[in-house]
């Protein structure tokens, strides 16, 4: 449900065109989500098809997926969340990008094990720097 909720979202807010922009290997600044600074995209083929990959600095790694003209990708913090009773709940950021604007919204559902979650979506700003 999550992950409808976070594309409607962010389609919405970023107003995709018809086509996406190829998601060009190399290294992207991503200012003002969830301070996370740079991602390194980089795509590999085989004979069977090609799967782009988002490494952060960070540490997570998400598959890159292209739909109605934006590149979407997602990972999950096993710890991202303090529940009330002082255990940690995972939470899943979905993040959704549009090259043609080069900008983007992070979706982040702190639900995970703990109730009441609270869904954020954050704009931020996309641009290559190597």
């Amino acid at each position: 449900m999550l992950g409808a909720f976070a594309v409607a979202g962010a389609t919405a807010l970023i107003c995709a065109g018809p086509a996406a922009a190829a998601l060009q290997d190399g290294v992207y600044a991503m200012d003002g989500s969830d301070g996370m600074s740079e991602v390194t995209v980089t795509t590999n083929c085989l004979p069977t098809g090609c799967a782009t990959l988002v490494s952060s600095n960070a540490g997570w790694v998400a598959q890159a997926q292209e739909s109605n003209g934006l590149w979407y990708f997602s990972y999950t913090r096993p710890d991202g969340q303090i529940c009330p009773d002082r255990t940690f709940a995972p939470v899943t950021v979905h993040y959704a990008v549009n090259l043609n604007t080069m900008s983007g919204v992070m979706s982040a559902d702190s639900n995970g094990d703990c109730p009441g979650g609270v869904i954020n979506q954050t704009p931020f700003s996309f641009h290559k720097v190597r």
